[in-house]
């Protein structure tokens, strides 16, 4: 089995529970601290993915950092996958965790890439015409790309739409070499 096949199952274990609960939202918005933790935390990320720490001292590390400072069930739980030695996974299992809460609530993630920064308007323009396409609610992550010159590149549910001027500059010289 894959790790991302381990991280999912676990990852719905967890949402499962949540929802038995009654507290999703409480343990999505500790997920995504947690996962902004670890991607801005090199010690952290070393931590997770280091085999050669006995389980006794990750346990009291995670005990005392996280204590009292996350939900109980994500303290269980990091305990849990800790115990289990998958700690490695739980950036997969954060984002596993993120994909079922977004499906759930029917909501998408976007990148979208721009050359320059645009009015509020034009993003909510993009934005509708995203969310009238998918038939979902988008959160898109806004990126200054001064390589594309101009237009835009939006990468959602693993596809790249790409509309920026460098894109059109590289097919428009493709037709000409092809003439």
């Amino acid at each position: 089995m894959s790790a991302i096949q381990i991280s999912q199952r676990y990852a719905k274990s967890l949402y499962a529970l949540a929802k038995e609960q009654g507290n999703v939202d409480a343990i999505y918005v500790c997920f995504q601290g947690l996962g902004e933790l670890i991607m801005q935390s090199a010690d952290l990320r070393e931590f997770i993915h280091n085999p050669l720490l006995p389980q006794d001292v990750r346990t009291k590390i995670l005990m005392a950092v996280f204590s009292g400072k996350v939900p109980p069930l994500v303290e269980k739980f990091l305990l849990f996958i800790n115990c289990k030695k998958r700690l490695n996974l739980l950036t997969h299992m954060i984002e596993s965790f993120d994909a079922l809460y977004l499906t759930e609530h029917n909501r998408l993630r976007a990148q979208i890439q721009i050359a320059l920064p645009l009015e509020m308007s034009v993003r909510e323009q993009i934005l509708g015409q995203l969310s009238k396409k998918y038939g979902k609610d988008v959160l898109a992550q806004w990126h200054i790309r001064k390589e594309i010159l101009g237009g835009f590149r939006i990468l959602i549910e693993g596809r790249l739409h790409d509309y920026s001027f460098t894109n059109q500059l590289e097919k428009y010289r493709q037709h000409v070499l092809r003439s």
